[in-house]
C-alpha cells in the first residue's frame, strides 16, 4: 500500500506519532533533520526510505519548495507537523507547501497534558524567573550580565548567543551528541569543556551537577514542557541559586497527540480482536505472540487478574513509556461484546488465563463473535495442565481432564465421571479453596486414599506452591488450611489393597 502521510518528525511527538502508524499499519514517511534524527527512531520495523516498509525514513531539511516537491512526487494527502515548538521557520515552510498542493494539515502541539502544564502550574514557573518571547532578546539580556552561562537551548540558536561578549568564556553549551551539534559549537567559538554532548532529557540532579562543574550563574531553556526536561531545569537552577532564563513557547493552533492518534485511527486503522491467552500468570510465561499483541492493543479487555499481568508486560517491555492503552476489567461475554464495538477502529484484545483450549472462557467470547460477525484471531498461551505436568514428568496422554472452576457439581460426581475414563491420571482445575478437600474425600471413600495427590498453587508466579500428598492424608489436615482458588489438582490413582 503507498504512504499517504507525510510526518514531520524530530520530537517524542513525532516518534510516537510514527511508532503508532508502524503498530497499527498504516503506510507513513518520517521526515527528520538529520542522521542522528533517524537513529533516534531506530526500530526494527522501520528502515530508511526502502520500499516494502510499513513507516519509511527521510533524512535530511528541506526547503519549501523541497517540501511541496515530495508532497507531490508521492501524493501525500495528509501532513502531520510535530516539529518542535520553537522550530518556527520549519512549520511555516510545511504550512505553505501544503497550502499549494491542497494538502490536509495537522499541526501537532504539546498541549497542557502532553507539557504537564497548567495556567496554575505555569504562573508559579514564571515567578523569580526571566522570560523573553525570542533567543534575540535573551541574549540581549545576557549581554548587559556577567557571569557563566549553561545553555540547553539546542544548537540551532549558537549563533545569537556567540554574539554575547566573551561568549567563548561565559558560555557551556548542552547540546546533542550528533555531528551537527558539535560542529555548530565549534563554528562559533566554543571549544573543549564549553562543549556538552549529550542526549536529554534530564533529571534535577543532572541538571545540579552540569551547573556546579561549570560554575554557570544563568541557565537559557525553551519553555519546552514535560518531554524537553522543562521544569527540573528551572528546579535545578532554583537549588543552585543559578537564575532562569527562558525564551517562551510560541502560541499557535493545533492538536493534542491523543487526538492526533484518535484522528489516525479513525480514518485509517480498521478493527483488530484478537482472543489471546496470558498463559500461567508470570509474564516470563507468556508467549513473544502475546506480548506483542498486548503492545499493540488499544483497548485490553479480561478478568482483572489478566488485566494485572498486561499491565505488567507493559511495565516490562516497554519501560518509562507512557502507557495510553485502555484497560477494563470485564470477562461477561454481553459485556465484552458492547465494549468491542464501541472500540471502532481500535485494536482490541482480550485476555483469559491459560491456553484458550482447555474450560476456558474464550470458548463463550468466540461463539457471540462469530455470531455477531465479528472478525477475529486466537493466540493461544501455555497451560498451567502443562506446567504442572512437566513438574510431576507426567504424560499427558495418559491423563483425564476436568475442571471444577465455575462448577456447582459435586466432586463425587467430578470423580465418578474421571474413573469411567478408564485413566489413572487426573487433571483438574480448581474453583474453591475447599476443592482438594473435598476431593481428597471422595478418592478416600472410594478406596484410594493412598493416591498421590499434587496441588499447584498461583503456578509461575512469586507466590507459587506445590504441595505433594497423598488424598488420606489431605482429609486429616486442619479445617483452617485452605488452597488457592488458582490451583491446578493432579491424581495419580493408587487402589488400596
Amino acid at each position: 500500500m503507498r504512504p499517504e502521510i507525510l510526518i514531520f518528525g524530530g520530537t517524542t511527538e513525532g516518534r510516537e506519532i510514527a511508532e503508532f502508524c508502524s503498530q497499527h499499519g498504516i503506510p507513513a514517511f518520517v521526515s527528520v533533520f538529520s542522521g542522528y534524527g533517524a537513529d533516534m527512531i531506530g526500530t526494527e520495523e522501520w528502515s530508511l526510505d526502502t520500499a516494502g516498509t510499513m513507516v519509511r525514513v527521510l533524512v535530511g531539511p528541506m526547503d519549501r519548495e523541497e517540501i511541496r516537491a515530495l508532497l507531490k512526487e508521492k501524493e501525500i494527502r495528509l501532513v502531520i507537523d510535530a516539529t518542535h515548538p520553537y522550530a518556527k521557520n520549519v512549520s511555516e515552510n510545511i504550512r505553505a507547501a501544503a497550502a499549494e498542493i491542497s494538502a490536509e494539515l495537522v499541526r501537532v502541539l504539546r498541549d497542557a497534558e502532553e507539557s504537564g502544564e497548567t495556567e496554575d502550574q505555569d504562573e508559579k514557573c514564571r515567578r523569580g524567573n526571566m522570560f523573553f518571547e525570542t533567543p534575540e532578546d535573551a541574549a540581549a539580556y545576557l549581554a548587559g550580565t556577567e557571569g557563566k552561562i549553561l545553555l540547553t537551548t539546542g544548537s540551532r540558536a549558537l549563533a545569537v548567543f556567540a554574539a554575547i561578549p566573551n561568549s567563548s568564556e561565559r558560555i557551556y553549551a548542552r547540546v546533542l551528541p550528533s555531528e551537527e551539534g558539535i560542529r555548530a559549537c565549534q563554528e562559533n567559538g566554543l571549544r573543549g569543556k564549553h562543549i556538552i554532548a549529550m542526549q536529554g532529557p534530564f533529571s534535577v540532579e543532572m541538571n545540579k551537577a552540569l551547573l556546579h562543574q561549570t560554575g554557570a550563574e544563568y541557565l537559557v531553556t525553551k519553555e519546552s514542557g514535560k518531554n524537553g526536561g522543562y521544569r527540573e531545569k528551572l528546579a535545578a537552577a532554583k537549588a543552585c541559586g543559578a537564575q532562569s532564563v527562558i525564551i517562551g513557547r510560541p502560541k499557535e493552533a493545533g492538536i493534542g497527540l491523543a487526538q492526533c492518534l484518535e484522528l489516525l485511527r479513525k480514518r485509517y486503522s480498521g478493527q483488530s480482536v484478537v482472543i489471546a491467552g496470558i498463559g500461567p500468570g508470570n509474564t516470563d510465561h507468556m508467549t513473544a505472540a502475546v506480548i506483542g499483541t498486548i503492545l499493540a492493543s488499544d483497548r485490553i479487555i479480561g478478568a482483572a487478574r489478566m488485566i494485572d499481568c498486561a499491565r505488567e508486560a507493559v511495565r516490562r517491555f516497554e519501560p518509562g513509556k507512557t502507557d495510553r492503552r485502555d484497560y477494563i476489567a470485564e470477562y461477561r461475554p454481553a459485556e465484552v461484546l458492547r465494549m468491542i464495538r464501541e472500540a471502532a477502529g481500535q485494536n482490541v484484545l482480550l485476555l483469559f488465563s491459560g491456553s484458550l483450549a482447555f474450560h476456558s472462557g474464550a470458548c463463550a467470547c468466540e461463539a457471540l463473535l462469530a455470531e455477531n460477525g465479528i472478525p477475529y484471531s486466537v493466540l493461544p498461551g501455555i497451560s498451567s495442565v502443562t506446567y504442572l505436568a512437566s513438574y510431576m514428568g507426567l504424560e499427558l496422554a495418559d491423563a483425564a481432564f476436568a475442571s471444577m472452576h465455575g462448577t456447582s457439581q459435586p466432586a463425587e460426581e467430578m470423580l465418578e465421571s474421571l474413573l469411567a475414563s478408564g485413566k489413572e491420571h487426573f487433571c483438574i482445575l480448581s474453583g474453591t479453596g475447599d476443592d482438594v478437600r473435598n476431593l481428597a474425600e471422595a478418592l478416600t471413600r472410594r478406596g484410594y486414599g493412598t493416591s498421590r495427590v499434587i496441588i499447584g498453587e498461583n503456578l509461575s508466579m512469586r507466590e507459587e506452591n506445590i504441595t505433594e500428598s497423598t488424598a488420606e492424608e489431605l482429609c486429616h489436615k486442619p479445617e483452617k488450611v485452605r488452597f488457592s482458588t488458582l490451583s491446578v489438582i493432579a491424581v495419580s490413582l493408587n487402589k488400596a489393597q
